[in-house]
């Protein structure tokens, strides 16, 4: 049982309260993790204070203090990446990445042409983005692809990230000024991985910090990463710093029926915010 003082009661109907009985009739059978993700969230969203989050998730995630707990809104019981970086070797879809870059540099250059000037192009989706040189074009969001993009301008870009199972954020480039960085955070989703493949930057100019384990960027070269470690980025060249981004489910550690569900949770709850 929990403590009922660390709680508040929702001023309205969550969507995560009313998801059980939408789940149980599309799927006859539902895993049995995700009836404890759904609690977990329910009681993390009701905190008084985020920093209170450690009293409901296990030792094993909070015994690490590269890993914010009061940043966590969404965690699935039983997945705990050990390390901040994964072995990129281990995700066969990688290779395949790379041995396409020329191909999906040149869909880039033709969707940044094409929406050059545009308000509905290159975007900083936070603040923390806003305030620190970092923009996104999406090519999809909430894993569902996006009304009228050009995407007759990146078909083996699209393919290849489609070829992934999409989790609900980013699917797409994102574009770091020089001389600027994301300032230090974690993204508090035990489910979701990580995956960028720079296009554009200067050798050696670059790099992303987890978990205080710093890599340097390399064109052409992905890097895997679990973002429920603190991490920020920063870019030192005189140019930008490009790379294709996708944020995906964590099939090394999640059934393919857990995936499929909450891949259709995070379409409803899209649809219930939209």
């Amino acid at each position: 049982s929990q403590d009922p003082s660390l709680y508040t009661v929702p001023a309205s109907l969550d969507f995560f309260e009313l998801l059980p009985p939408l789940l149980s009739s599309r799927y006859p059978t539902i895993p049995s993790r995700i009836p404890s993700f759904i609690h977990t969230y329910l009681l993390l969203s009701s905190l008084n204070s985020p920093e209170d989050s450690h009293k409901l998730l296990p030792a094993s995630y909070t015994s690490d203090p590269r890993r914010p707990t009061k940043d966590v809104h969404a965690f699935m019981p039983g997945i705990n990446s050990p390390t901040p970086f994964l072995d990129p070797s281990l995700f066969p879809l990688v290779k395949t990445l790379e041995d396409n870059l020329e191909t999906i540099r040149s869909e880039y250059q033709a969707l940044r042409s094409h929406f050059s000037g545009s308000p509905s192009g290159f975007k900083s989706l936070t603040s923390l983005n806003y305030d620190s040189g970092w923009s996104t074009l999406n090519l999809h969001q909430n894993s569902q692809r996006l009304p009228s993009f050009p995407y007759d301008l990146c078909p083996l870009t699209l393919s290849l990230l489609e070829s992934f199972p999409i989790a609900g954020r980013i699917s797409g480039f994102n574009r770091q000024l020089p001389g600027t960085g994301i300032p230090e955070h974690s993204d508090g989703n035990n489910m979701w991985l990580t995956l960028q493949m720079p296009l554009h930057t200067e050798k050696g100019k670059a790099r992303i910090v987890n978990g205080g384990e710093s890599r340097v960027y390399r064109e052409g070269k992905c890097e895997v990463y679990d973002t429920t470690y603190s991490h920020y980025t920063f870019n030192e060249g005189e140019s930008e710093r490009v790379v294709l981004h996708v944020d995906f489910w964590n099939w090394k550690e999640m059934e393919g029926e857990e995936i499929d569900v909450m891949k259709y949770v995070y379409e409803l709850k899209e649809k219930f915010e939209g």
